[in-house]
C-alpha cells in the first residue's frame, strides 16, 4: 500500500517483512569490534529494504570506527553474510533527510518508507 501525505508531498512505501536472528558467532564477532558505537541487537532484526526487492535481505546491526563504518547482516535462503557496506548518499529534497540504507540497495530510499 502506498500512502500519500498531501502536506509534505511524501510517499510511504511498505518495508520488507522478513526477519532473522543473529547467530552466536555473528554476535561474538560484532562484540569484538574495538571502536563499536552502541551494542548489536539482542533479538531478531528485520529487513530494512522496500517490500518486493529481489536482492538479499539487509538489516543494520552496529557501527564502529567512530560511527563511520556501518555493519549489516545480509541474508537469503542461499546464505548470509555480515559485512560493512558504504551508506547511500542520496538525500531527500527539500528536507535534507539522508537515506540510511547501503549504497547498493534496490528500490526506495529509507526516507520514503
Amino acid at each position: 500500500m502506498i500512502v500519500e501525505n498531501d502536506t509534505a508531498a511524501a510517499w510511504v512505501w511498505p518495508r520488507c517483512a522478513v526477519a532473522t536472528t543473529l547467530t552466536a558467532a555473528e554476535l561474538s564477532g560484532l562484540h569484538m569490534l574495538r571502536e563499536r558505537v552502541g551494542a548489536p541487537p539482542h533479538t531478531g532484526v528485520a529487513c530494512e529494504l522496500a517490500a518486493g526487492h529481489d536482492q538479499m535481505h539487509a538489516a543494520f546491526v552496529v557501527a564502529d570506527d567512530g560511527g563511520d563504518r556501518w555493519w549489516w547482516i545480509r541474508w537469503s535462503r542461499q546464505g548470509r553474510e555480515l559485512s560493512h557496506l558504504d551508506i547511500c548518499h542520496h538525500a531527500h529534497q527539500p528536507t535534507g533527510d539522508d537515506c540510511l540504507l547501503p549504497a547498493t540497495h534496490p528500490g526506495r530510499h529509507s526516507f520514503q518508507m
